[in-house]
């Protein structure tokens, strides 16, 4: 995974959890739940082409599990359920693309 990837991630992550760019205190939380979202996005059958890519649709993934592991860790069950209810959504039609996709082309 590229720094660019990352930060991206991050940066998407903050923003749909409502986190301003300037508060830094939870990006190494962020950072471990970006790793753990990708572990699951491949463990739920997404190409390791399509995840390195880094398009949209991907971090977008990426920011909704980040956002249901904040929610949970806050108590926010019926919110972190409605992330998770959309990381597996995702995950889901990200898992169709064949082993070598990338998602050139289809945005």
């Amino acid at each position: 995974m590229t720094e660019e990837f990352k930060n991206k991630a991050l940066k998407k992550s903050k923003t749909t959890a409502g986190i301003p760019d300037s508060v830094t205190v939870y990006d190494e939380r962020i950072s471990d739940l970006i790793d753990d979202a990708i572990i699951e996005m491949r463990t739920g059958g997404v190409p390791q082409s399509v995840i390195e890519e880094g398009a949209a649709p991907v971090i977008s993934c990426i920011a909704h599990y980040v956002c249901y592991e904040l929610r949970g860790d806050t108590g926010e069950t019926k919110d972190a359920n409605w992330h998770l209810g959309k990381f597996e959504r995702k995950v889901f039609r990200l898992s169709l693309e064949q082993p070598g996709a990338t998602m050139e082309g289809l945005l």
